[in-house]
């Protein structure tokens, strides 16, 4: 008998088989037909997993469910839908059946899963692989087969890195306390055996911590960002700068219920360095972020620096919220990645629409609001929230963010966030202009894509509407 907590995971992967076996078909695919076979798996991953009560283990304690990785885990597939009721539609931009495409996203969002339930480092280690070798194969299917090649195998050589750095990290843990469950070394934590780890220990765990920034994209880690969001294409991008974000932190919030940095530092002198250095990481990647997007002309490597910045809010609450419970660090990042992710899905499957090539550049979107003023609202809608203007969700998740963070007594830490950010709209600033000037030799697409813009419109109004009434999510997360 096939144990229940299996199931979501089955469900992804013999969606993804049977939309494999389509792909082998001559003649490509209805893109109804896809989008229908593809939403049932989802749904049924999803029901799936809401039906699993909370606090079960699965595989002698391999997988923990619990309500935050189950809160996490329908994000994952929420944000997983939504590209398969969009990409079908954009055949065009990339080179592949779409059938491919999206079983590839299933195999993706499997990995995404396996890591944010994962209780064991190695479970941990094959949900980070499952969750980006897909997307090496996405990042290169785009029109531009020079540039994505080279941006693929660019982001497989630093993927390589990271995992070596995990794996290794891994068996320096496993060497000092002679166990990967997470919940074994978190009862040593708690434990006086904790003042007798060797130096290895906290070793492994640092090139653990650095290769979870690699796969985030986070200064000084984030080299390959902005050529991976360039390359692949537009309608993949939210899939992308998303995915990872909402796995890392689901992942991480694990961590954090036993172990948070201000027990590390109460336990060990050794780490009381810990939570300065990712403060100043996240500084570092907010204003190489901000400062990197002020200079673009082609617009997805801009919004892959704007990746970057938010990243280093990220960091930021990380850092200073040893004095929050569990509880409330999940309600304010699960809202933080939400807005994001879902914003992310806004600007550029809207972009989309523009794509020639491969590429978006600022030119392309000339007249947009002359020739198509539903794409160019949900455009500036979407620009608006990643730039964190009232009264639009992204507003809200960020205040949440920042407020946190000034409760924790780290104002000076805020007060650079906020500059970041002001110059981080100073660049999307640029695009909102572009769309309200006209050329008549503009190539932008004013035949929008009929059967999609009521998604992209569905989350607009979203976007606007937690904003305005941000208790929408707030009072389920209770």
């Amino acid at each position: 008998m096939i144990e229940p907590t299996l199931m979501p995971y089955l469900s992804l992967f013999i969606g993804a088989l049977l939309l494999l076996i389509i792909s082998l078909l001559r003649s490509p695919a209805n893109p109804w037909k896809v989008i229908l076979i593809a939403s049932a798996f989802v749904f049924s991953a999803v029901l799936s997993m809401v039906a699993l009560d909370v606090s079960f283990e699965s595989i002698k304690g391999v997988l923990l469910y619990d309500k935050y990785g189950q809160w996490f885990g329908v994000l994952l597939l929420l944000l997983l839908l939504v590209h398969v009721w969009v990409v079908p539609f954009y055949s065009n931009t990339i080179l592949v059946k779409p059938s491919i495409v999206i079983a590839l996203l299933l195999i993706s969002a499997s990995g995404g899963l396996y890591m944010i339930f994962s209780n064991h480092l190695a479970m941990s280690f094959v949900g980070i692989e499952l969750l980006w070798l897909p997307q090496y194969i996405l990042i290169g299917v785009g029109n531009n087969q020079v540039k994505g090649s080279e941006a693929a195998f660019k982001c497989y050589l630093i993927g390589a890195v990271a995992s070596a750095l995990f794996l290794y990290g891994a068996g320096l843990v496993w060497a000092s306390t002679g166990s990967l469950n997470m919940q074994e070394i978190y009862n040593i934590f708690q434990s006086p055996l904790t003042l007798t780890l060797p130096k290895t220990f906290w070793l492994g765990l640092a090139l653990m911590i650095g290769s979870l920034l690699f796969r985030l994209g986070a200064f000084p880690f984030h080299l390959s960002a902005p050529d991976m969001y360039e390359a692949a294409p537009a309608v993949i991008n939210p899939w992308l700068a998303s995915s990872s974000m909402i796995a890392m932190v689901g992942f991480l919030l694990r961590f954090m219920q036993e172990v948070t940095i201000g027990q590390w530092n109460a336990i060990n002198p050794a780490t009381s360095g810990w939570a300065m250095t990712i403060g100043m990481l996240s500084v570092l990647s907010m204003y190489w972020g901000s400062l990197g997007s002020f200079s673009q002309r082609n617009v997805k490597r801009l919004l892959g620096y704007v990746t970057v910045t938010y990243v280093g809010y990220l960091l930021m609450f990380l850092s200073t919220s040893s004095g929050l419970s569990v509880h409330r660090c999940f309600q304010v990042l699960f809202f933080y990645v939400c807005i994001y992710g879902f914003t992310q899905c806004i600007l550029f499957m809207t972009l989309a629409h523009t794509e020639r090539f491969g590429e978006i550049s600022l030119d392309y979107l000339k007249g947009v609001l002359a020739k198509s003023p539903v794409t160019a609202s949900i455009l500036i809608i979407g620009l608006f929230s990643l730039a964190g203007i009232p009264p639009l969700g992204g507003f809200m998740a960020l205040f949440s963010l920042f407020y946190h963070v000034i409760e924790q007594g780290n104002v000076y830490l805020v007060l650079l966030a906020v500059l970041a950010n002001v110059i981080l709209l100073t660049g999307l600033l640029k695009i909102i202009g572009v769309l309200f000037s006209y050329d008549k030799s503009a190539v932008f697409a004013s035949v929008v894509k009929r059967r999609e813009p009521w998604v992209l419109s569905l989350l607009a109004f979203l976007i606007i509407a937690v904003g305005i009434m941000p208790h929408l999510i707030t009072n389920w997360l209770r």
